[in-house]
């Protein structure tokens, strides 16, 4: 029995589904359905069946909708073999919606799995080189760059970390408004060219016909070129109908093998320039690409920080309260955005260049958190889940943490926590916290609640020098 079967002619794939929302015993059934197409008689009869070339691969993709991760004890997941979880099955399911047909190259980049077809477009461009890289310009009808560009959204399914994963979520409102003016013939033609990036070898271009036009021919049986920059005009011209498509042609900037690194940079200076980037995302981006402390030390260590917050993602009592940006968590609300979270660190020394803790910063956050959450009241837990709460009291932590060190106060991790969630139920903190305040205010209470906690037993030796709760980085 077969839930679906459908294949891809151009692509030469054929995919083989079976979704379930059984939860008992769900790990040998997802292991049962794999194994049961390895065997080769019984994948030969479909091929049989359905009068399908050998050539074609088989992609077999298992929908879990009774949870949202893997378990670690399926011993596939990999190459052609595909778990789709609930959250993952749900994505697809409203990008399909949104973008249709188009959505097929993002799919596959999404699923990383590449076609073994050799169907290419051919493009006359005028080529030249940039730093070392070649680069290619030429005119393309829409329906040609939608078959073979795709946007790098952060990927779920590929952890390697030099895949290049920077695009924001798509916003709807954006690709209907574009959509609109194209149908109503507002737009006809766009001030700027699309700009792609690709790792294939698409020309024989040599650097003895530079600056000249050259025949490039790139593969569009799964996507090749990486968009990045013009998303949202692609994609406003994807809903439109088929005739539009044919008609419009636009021009394209396409770059052959940039490095990682710099692909990143021009991403974040593009978008910087037009104001539209989430600085969540530009974080994210940081982490992707690796620098060098000496010449780059504040993304070095943003890099560093936001690693230790993944880590808090995976495993922690925050963990549901933590926003990093990906394709398939696009909301912030009632969480602590990663740009917060990250300067929080830096500021207060909890990484960075003097981390309070000179190893295993990730062990010890998690712990203040675990002591947190089994110590505040649910009120202050609260409190500390949002933005200005989080900023607050990491300052008030961080000084704690370094008087524990330092031997000035006598006290333990738990006995400060437990003590300090008694202050902030005293009146003079709750009247603080009923009124209003900005970043500098933010700096003055976490001034105020340490105030109150040195005029407590066990404290009056606290160390609290102002200046040094205003660290901040840009």
């Amino acid at each position: 029995q077969i839930d679906f079967i459908f294949k891809d002619d151009n692509a030469k794939f054929i995919f083989i589904f079976e979704v379930s929302k059984q939860q008992e015993d769900n790990n040998n059934k997802i292991n049962a359905f794999f194994s049961k197409w390895t065997n080769d008689e019984r994948a030969k009869k479909i091929y049989e069946t359905y009068k399908i070339a050998e050539q074609y691969q088989l992609v077999t993709i298992y929908v879990d909708k009774s949870s949202n991760k893997v378990d670690d004890s399926v011993s596939h997941h990999k190459g052609n073999e595909i778990i789709l979880t609930k959250k993952e099955y749900q994505y697809i399911v409203e990008q399909t919606k949104l973008l249709g047909k188009w959505f097929k190259n993002d799919l596959y980049y999404y699923l990383n799995i590449k076609s073994t077809s050799n169907q290419t477009t051919k493009h006359y461009a005028f080529s030249y080189n940039m730093d070392s890289n070649l680069v290619y310009v030429y005119l393309a009808n829409l329906n040609d760059i939608l078959g073979y560009s795709y946007t790098a959204r952060k990927n779920m399914r590929i952890n390697d970390s030099q895949e290049i994963n920077y695009q924001r979520a798509l916003k709807i409102e954006r690709i209907n408004a574009i959509r609109k003016k194209i149908e109503k013939k507002e737009i006809l033609a766009f001030p700027n060219s699309i700009l792609l990036v690709t790792d294939e070898k698409i020309s024989e271009n040599t650097t003895a016909n530079i600056n000249s036009v050259v025949a490039i021919n790139i593969p569009n049986s799964y996507p090749s070129c990486r968009i990045v920059d013009g998303q949202h005009r692609i994609l406003g011209f994807a809903r439109t109908d088929e005739q539009i498509l044919r008609n419009h042609f636009m021009p394209v900037v396409l770059i052959q093998k940039l490095a990682i690194a710099k692909e990143i940079s021009t991403f974040i200076e593009i978008n910087q320039e037009q104001k539209r980037i989430d600085k969540n995302l530009i974080y994210m981006l940081i982490a992707d690409a690796l620098w060098d402390v000496n010449i780059n030390p504040n993304e070095y260590y943003i890099r560093q920080t936001v690693e230790i917050i993944k880590q808090l993602k995976e495993k922690s009592p925050i963990k549901k309260y933590i926003y990093i940006p990906d394709a398939l968590e696009n909301t912030t609300k009632n969480k602590i955005k990663l740009v917060t979270f990250v300067k929080a660190l830096i500021s207060n020394n909890f990484s960075g260049k003097n981390p309070i803790h000179k190893k295993n910063e990730y062990k010890n956050l998690n712990d203040i958190f675990i002591n947190i959450k089994k110590l505040f009241s649910e009120t202050n837990w609260n409190y500390l889940l949002n933005s200005k709460g989080f900023r607050i009291l990491m300052k008030v932590i961080s000084i704690c943490e370094k008087n524990i060190i330092k031997n000035i106060v006598n006290v333990n991790r738990q006995d400060y926590i437990k003590d300090l969630n008694l202050v902030l139920n005293t009146s003079h903190i709750q009247k603080i916290f009923s009124g209003g305040f900005g970043e500098g205010g933010a700096t003055q209470v976490a001034y105020e609640i340490l105030l109150e906690l040195k005029r407590t037993k066990n404290y009056a030796k606290l160390e609290i020098k102002k200046q040094k709760l205003r660290m901040v980085i840009k």
